[in-house]
């Protein structure tokens, strides 16, 4: 091999060495920085969690300040709407002078004991004392959906069920029995909580006599059916109507456990 060609071939395979050597500097760079940008990610998706919370933390303290500065006015009583609200309004200029903000929901559910009857706040409305507690429910109808879905009724050995005048104690039954289920508008309710309920029949009543008050008002689907958590027999759960007279002294409507009806939850 001539001194040209064996020059030739050095050259050759020096380059080849520098490629490889270039290849595995980029590669170890490349997990470098794939390694810091994943770690970043995770820095940045840890402090927007922590400035999340913040916010809310913010957010209540505000509600909570504002609620103290009107009680120093001597408020007694405070208006909840985000507009409007006059010199006793959380929200009013003139007022508590909060802004509605991400954690009002959970506010007002922390702090609902200051509802009057009819109030709304935060998707919450107060209903009134019912056997010594405090009732309230949703902003608007919870859906539509069935008892059960009708292909197995609740047998009769298990009729103790579903029977007494507190809706929690209905649900609860509802939602650990065994047979039957899912129970959907049980389910529906609890959905929104572990505090949260399909009401008894008298709840049911209750919460329709208030239709017409504040808050409530426009909410309820006047002269339609809804669920409430008793059972009436092992095909029929009890339903009840949106009017006067099912509010002041409607009984249980035994309505077929897989119709379609109304739903509107409630909690103390």
């Amino acid at each position: 091999m001539s001194k040209l060609t064996r020059s030739h071939a050095h050259q050759y395979g020096g380059a080849i060495l520098f490629l490889f050597v270039a290849i595995a500097l980029f590669g170890a760079l490349s997990w470098a920085m794939l390694g810091n940008s994943r770690g970043s990610l995770s820095m940045i998706e840890s402090e927007r969690g922590k400035a999340e919370g913040t916010r809310q933390g913010d957010c209540s303290n505000t509600l909570t300040l504002a609620v103290q500065r009107l009680k120093l006015r001597g408020c007694t009583s405070y208006s909840f709407a985000t507009e409007g609200g006059g010199d006793c309004g959380v929200f009013s200029p003139t007022g508590g002078g909060a802004k509605a903000c991400p954690a009002l929901a959970g506010w007002c559910v922390d702090n609902r004991a200051l509802l009057q009857e009819g109030q709304a706040c935060g998707g919450i409305i107060y209903l009134g004392v019912w056997a010594n507690h405090r009732l309230y429910t949703t902003a608007a109808d919870s859906g539509r959906t069935a008892y059960n879905h009708g292909g197995v009724p609740l047998p009769t050995d298990n009729a103790f069920m579903a029977k007494v005048d507190y809706g929690m104690l209905n649900t609860n039954d509802l939602m650990a029995a065994s047979v039957g289920g899912p129970y959907n508008a049980a389910r529906l309710c609890r959905s929104l909580g572990p505090d949260w309920y399909l009401p008894s029949l008298v709840e049911l009543r209750f919460l329709f006599r208030a239709r017409k008050t504040g808050g409530m008002l426009g909410t309820v689907q006047e002269g339609q059916k809804y669920w409430g958590s008793n059972f009436s027999n092992a095909f029929e759960a009890c339903s009840g109507l949106a009017n006067d007279t099912f509010a002041n002294f409607g009984s249980c409507m035994g309505t077929a456990k897989e119709t379609v009806l109304n739903v509107r939850c409630v909690r103390r």
